[in-house]
């Protein structure tokens, strides 16, 4: 089944929203690459009897994209497979509780963004200097270059705190992330690649990741002796 498709206007009415706005969250990432999957977790703090609703789009002109929960808790998973370039773009939730012949919903919640990306693009190459085993204090640059495409966006991540640690726009073919007086937050293993952005905002072609490169951290860079006698 290719990602969860959208369905006609939600016709009943969220009227009575008397309830705070639900929390929501991606997982594992906003971005997901075509073909993977995605989580929409949405959740209240108060109601252990609330029915889920997601909707893709604005809530005031809501298009439905899976029916609700058909358990009803503290909060709902929404898991999205398979994902299509269709799935990109802003999901918001509420919560309903039905008591006796009444319906009354919460507020929508804030909104997420899901960003698919289609690699269809060679992989570009990744290299640290002046090496992988760096000093305390010292500094260094990792380097990331495409062998066919330029005018991109590069992406390099940090992959030991599963973050994108920075992203660099470039005419060229190459760009280099320097790293300053490095710490200990700079260890771990790194991956770039680089995208294009199409017309719309939650959809690009992008290269698949490069190999990995670590950066290990060791000791204090110790200034130049200044030749005095201790």
């Amino acid at each position: 089944m290719a990602g969860i498709s959208e369905a006609h206007s939600c016709s009943r009415s969220f009227a009575g929203q008397l309830y705070h706005k639900p929390s929501i969250s991606v997982f594992p990432h906003p971005e997901v690459i075509q073909g993977g999957n995605v989580r929409i977790s949405c959740g209240n703090a108060l109601y252990s009897h609330a029915t889920f609703h997601l909707f893709k789009g604005l809530i005031s002109q809501p298009v439905k994209v899976q029916q609700p929960s058909s358990f009803q808790s503290y909060s709902v998973v929404f898991n999205i497979s398979n994902v299509q370039q269709s799935d990109g773009g802003s999901y918001s939730c509420v919560y309903c509780i039905s008591e006796d012949l009444n319906r009354r919903c919460s507020l929508a919640s804030d909104t997420v963004s899901i960003v698919v990306a289609a690699e269809v693009y060679p992989k570009p190459s990744i290299s640290v200097s002046p090496g992988e085993l760096l000093s305390r204090g010292e500094n260094a640059s990792i380097r990331c270059k495409s062998s066919q495409q330029a005018n991109g966006e590069f992406i390099l991540r940090q992959t030991v705190f599963s973050r994108t640690y920075r992203t660099k726009k470039t005419a060229s073919d190459e760009v280099v992330f320097p790293i300053g007086q490095a710490k200990s937050s700079h260890a771990g293993m790194y991956q770039c690649r680089y995208c294009f952005h199409s017309d719309s905002a939650f959809y690009k072609r992008c290269s698949g990741y490069s190999d990995k490169a670590y950066i290990n951290i060791t000791g204090e860079c110790l200034p130049s002796p200044s030749g005095q006698q201790v």
